[in-house]
């Protein structure tokens, strides 16, 4: 309400119309992490959902509803492929564990960036330039989870984890 003049209901419409599609994102990024790869999936989506939504903070009008709708769907199509990662990287006896640190990690720069992004907003900086320089954070995350994840796609667990014990049917 403060930066763009938005009522709570004109709020709550962009909320609805930017963010409800995003849904179409998850089961087509579903879809294609199983057919062209996870870490294509995440290399391509997550820079461009990152440059939109960073433009929908430095934009107004219909080209920030455009840039939001746009970032939400391809963030929402990388969601799937990230998502995985956490049972098909850790064999079971590791994945509660793993799960808990990933989850711990998220929460907490998360939390820090919020702390920042108050502190530094209270100083003057604009949202876009904050938003932006948050973003590096998810540029870095594409790139490791290209660079350094294994492609999982078209495996089996047993696969990815074959020291996970066998269950007999």
């Amino acid at each position: 309400t403060d930066v763009r003049g938005y009522s709570g209901g004109g709020i709550a419409l962009f909320t609805l119309a930017t963010g409800t599609p995003a849904s179409l994102g998850l089961v087509l990024g579903g879809r294609l992490a199983d057919v062209v790869g996870r870490r294509r999936l995440i290399a391509i989506c997550t820079p461009i959902s990152t440059a939109c939504l960073v433009a929908g903070f430095i934009t107004e009008g219909m080209a920030m509803w455009a840039a939001a709708l746009f970032g939400g769907f391809t963030a929402a199509m990388a969601y799937p492929a990230y998502a995985v990662y956490r049972t098909e990287l850790f064999p079971t006896g590791n994945r509660g564990f793993a799960n808990g640190l990933v989850t711990t990690t998220a929460l907490l720069s998360g939390s820090v960036g919020i702390l920042a992004v108050g502190y530094l907003r209270d100083r003057g900086e604009s949202f876009g330039t904050l938003i932006a320089m948050t973003a590096v954070g998810q540029l870095i995350a594409a790139w490791l989870a290209y660079r350094h994840y294994p492609e999982t796609a078209h495996l089996e667990l047993e696969q990815l984890n074959p020291q996970d014990p066998a269950i007999a049917d």
